[in-house]
């Protein structure tokens, strides 16, 4: 959490967000912050340089494609992810 934390901070699209939502000048409901985390719904968005690496974890706890990508889609967002439901 302490990593996605800090490269949400170097990440100049969701470091924009980020401060937009402290300020109060990003009104959409869909995404939060906590502990210094943004969350869309209840996904954790995550930063692009932590992309791989998250879907490296994923693949190291492999239980099939099909349900390795639902999980993803379940928990994580980032630019790109496509969600199906």
């Amino acid at each position: 959490q302490k990593n996605i934390a800090n490269e949400t901070e170097r990440d100049s699209e969701l470091s924009i967000l980020k401060h937009n939502m402290l300020n109060g000048e990003n009104f959409e409901a869909r995404y939060s912050i906590q502990d210094g985390v943004i969350f869309k719904g209840n996904r954790v968005v995550i930063p692009f340089n932590l992309c791989k690496e998250i879907l490296k974890e994923l693949l190291h706890t492999y239980i099939g494609i099909v349900k390795m990508k639902q999980l993803a889609r379940m928990y994580c967002f980032w630019k790109g992810i496509v969600v199906l439901r």
